[in-house]
């Protein structure tokens, strides 16, 4: 069979007229795409990695960045987001409920 106009990419095969039959860790009409052998909840995957969008990082893209940090025993929940506990509150967990009375 032909595949035209540029063939089957990564090792694909042609199986019959414009269409392949992709490796594994390869899909599209082509076989130019590359799957993704992880989850990435906040990025995209390029075979084995994940490019993070902007606030998110860790091996997936699940983990949220807070830029400055969160303080004082608070937690980052979405980018520059932070979750604070008590008696803190603020941005980034700063201000103490306690002092303020």
């Amino acid at each position: 069979a032909i595949c035209k106009p540029e063939g089957c990419l990564n090792g694909g095969e042609c199986i019959f007229p414009g269409h392949c039959s992709c490796r594994h860790g390869f899909s599209g009409l082509r076989c130019g795409d590359v799957e993704c052998s992880i989850s990435c909840n906040h990025g995209d995957c390029y075979g084995d990695r994940c490019d993070c969008r902007y606030g998110w990082e860790g091996d997936n893209c699940s983990e949220a960045l807070c830029v400055p940090p969160c303080q004082n025993g608070g937690f980052c929940v979405l980018p520059n987001l932070c979750s604070c506990v008590p008696p803190y509150a603020g941005f980034r967990c700063e201000i103490s409920e306690t002092s303020q009375r």
